[in-house]
């Protein structure tokens, strides 16, 4: 089988971030916050763009739960980062150049806060264009729905959110919190596996060995792609649909791709098999409730 060879892997921009050093500036306990919101999101390349105010300018972000703050892009703000060797950072492409950065005024949404330091990352992925990442603790404490074919997510206090009981065509499974990423338990097949979800990567991500689960193996698409000056294989392929009892999704397609995965869990006390990024969410009607800790999958839109 010819092999594709691509140079860099920029299929994902910041899985993970852990920091040795979380101050109260970083975190948003002490924000303005609305109980409830409706945002319209750019997902033309596979990843929800959102407008925020962050020092008088009307800025993009984008609304990723895989970042653990609000994280700016330091591209954008060169001469006003700060060092700060009590923080430190991984993305999935390695450890990331971390420092901070002073934020007069921000605003998102009805989401407010002021005269704080934020977390400032070198993303070169990102470009000029993007600001940062409006990460977990930024929403936190709302129930978030991904309504990705209407090009919105919602936002609701958790505590006031409604009720929901699994029924013909929604099915609610508990997940667990590991740092700041929902994990879920599925099963393809005989294996029972640990995804993790993040709306900031654009691709489902899986172990290499989890490959056999393939249906037909000679659908698979192989690829060289040059990982941090060094090839690496990468495999593409469906996998036969998860099941919860007796729920069970349609054929997803994944990215076999053990380097990263190792990666994401160098940033992970519990180590997780994959990540259900922008395909998972663009097919179904996603809600994350983290005061509950449920994930809420509404399979009557986009299902095949």
């Amino acid at each position: 089988m010819k092999l594709i060879i691509k140079y860099g892997i920029a299929f994902c921009l910041l899985l993970i971030s852990s920091f040795s050093n979380a101050q109260l500036d970083y975190v948003f306990a002490d924000a303005k916050k609305p109980i409830s919101f409706q945002v319209p999101v750019d997902i033309s390349d596979s990843l929800p763009k959102t407008r925020a105010w962050i020092n008088g300018d009307n800025s993009t972000f984008i609304v990723d739960i895989g970042a653990p703050y609000l994280v700016i892009n330091a591209n954008r703000w060169q001469e006003k980062v700060l060092a700060d060797s009590t923080i430190t950072a991984r993305g999935v492409g390695g450890a990331l150049k971390a420092g901070t950065v002073q934020v007069d005024s921000f605003y998102w949404q009805g989401i407010a806060k002021a005269n704080f330091r934020a977390v400032a990352l070198n993303l070169p992925l990102l470009g000029d264009s993007i600001s940062g990442l409006l990460g977990y603790d930024v929403f936190k404490d709302y129930e978030i729905t991904f309504n990705y074919p209407d090009s919105l997510i919602s936002f609701f206090r958790a505590d006031s959110a409604a009720e929901r009981t699994t029924g013909d065509s929604v099915l609610i499974v508990p997940f667990t919190l590991v740092r700041h990423l929902p994990v879920i338990k599925v099963k393809i097949g005989a294996d029972s596996l640990r995804m993790a979800i993040d709306c900031g990567s654009v691709q489902n991500l899986i172990k290499t060995e989890f490959i056999r689960l393939v249906k037909d193996s000679a659908s698979v698409k192989r690829s060289i792609v040059f990982d941090q000056g060094v090839p690496a294989l990468i495999q593409e392929g469906n996998l036969t649909g998860m099941e919860w009892g007796d729920w069970r999704l349609a054929d997803l397609e994944f990215r076999f791709d053990d380097p990263s995965m190792s990666r994401i869990n160098l940033s992970l006390p519990e180590k997780i098999d994959g990540m259900l990024g922008f395909p998972f969410l663009n097919r179904y009607k996603i809600t994350l409730n983290y005061h509950r800790q449920l994930l809420i999958i509404d399979a009557r839109q986009n299902s095949d």
